[in-house]
């Protein structure tokens, strides 16, 4: 009889292994956002059809009847990591603006500006995403 806790263990270290591809024309339904989570999130610019896209951790999530919207915080693109900005850009998204959940990222350790720093192993994001 196997015990549960191996069970999760080998489900966790296969998720970890898991190669994700984040392109710009995902019509993947989100089932599940939760605080804590990262993602990235779709916005149109003001007045264009243009899309631009932020990694963002889920910070809060309000349900009003079928609605769902999504505090998020924006995470800042800085070559193949992210970070978050010292002013923190906080916005109240839609559900369906989340566009992928991504896996956990690894954190740098120490001061606590490396804390805020952050990359994701085995994400793969689209070059023509306006990822910003």
């Amino acid at each position: 009889m196997q015990d549960d806790s191996d069970e999760y263990d080998e489900d966790e270290e296969r998720k970890k292994d898991e190669v994700v591809i984040v392109d710009a024309d995902a019509k993947d339904e989100i089932d599940v956002v939760e605080e804590g989570m990262f993602c990235v999130v779709e916005y149109r610019l003001d007045g264009t059809e243009k899309k631009v896209y932020y990694v963002s951790k889920i910070i809060g999530v309000v349900t009003d009847g079928p609605t769902v919207s999504v505090s998020v915080s924006s995470l800042r693109k800085h070559g193949d990591k992210f970070q978050v900005p010292e002013n923190p850009d906080v916005n109240l998204v839609d559900k369906c603006q989340i566009k992928r959940i991504l896996p956990n990222p690894q954190s740098f350790g120490g001061t606590s500006r490396l804390k805020s720093v952050y990359i994701f192993s085995n994400v793969y994001f689209a070059k023509d995403m306006d990822l910003r």
